[in-house]
């Protein structure tokens, strides 16, 4: 009787390792239909790639570039400096559609600003702090121009060079607390400021 009862336990094993291995046969092929299923898009002439962003890293790992949305809702590419946290370059486009440029020296102050705004194109030049030192700026479609000169810390221009609406150019300089130097426009003859 053990024979017999022997004889049946290898028929259900052996029986078993087929369904086994038909079973995971079968798995597999369903995986593959899956799988390999045709793609419903529609095909394109180009390809797309989209993704909320994109990070190059160094060979540590380190975040040195993104391109993506920023926290703000804005697109654009940060160059990283030693760390993710000193961003050294930002180019981005806001919501208005105006491109800019921003530089950064290695204390993370902004030194150089380029942008095209609503009114036209700017450049803006800081010292090693950031306080702004000199402004180009091209105000409107007639091609008024205004190259604008500060100290560190002073809330006024120094001295505003300027070429007007009808082309005649405008001079303005400012002593250090603020008081007119020189002023000249070509209708009318150079005049030096009263000395305080």
């Amino acid at each position: 009787m053990n024979t017999e009862l022997e004889a049946r336990v290898t028929k259900l094993e052996a029986a078993a390792r087929r369904w086994r291995r038909g079973f995971l046969a079968l798995l597999a092929v369903a995986t593959l239909i899956v799988v390999a299923q045709p793609s419903e898009a529609k095909p394109t002439s180009a390809k797309t790639l989209q993704v909320g962003g994109l990070e190059l890293v160094d060979e540590h790992g380190v975040v040195r570039a993104r391109l993506g949305v920023e926290e703000d809702g804005t697109a654009g590419l940060t160059v990283f400096g030693a760390t993710e946290k000193s961003r050294r370059a930002i180019l981005t486009v806001g919501d208005t559609g105006a491109p800019a440029l921003l530089l950064r020296n290695g204390k993370g102050k902004a030194q150089f600003i380029a942008s095209l705004g609503s009114g036209g194109p700017s450049l803006l030049l800081c010292n090693p702090a950031g306080d702004l030192g000199t402004s180009l700026t091209m105000k409107d479609d007639n091609g008024t121009s205004l190259l604008g000169m500060r100290l560190p810390g002073e809330k006024g221009l120094r001295a505003v060079f300027t070429v007007m609406e009808d082309g005649r150019p405008y001079v303005k300089l400012r002593g250090p607390k603020g008081q007119l130097r020189v002023w000249a426009r070509p209708e009318i003859e150079f005049q030096p400021a009263e000395e305080d």
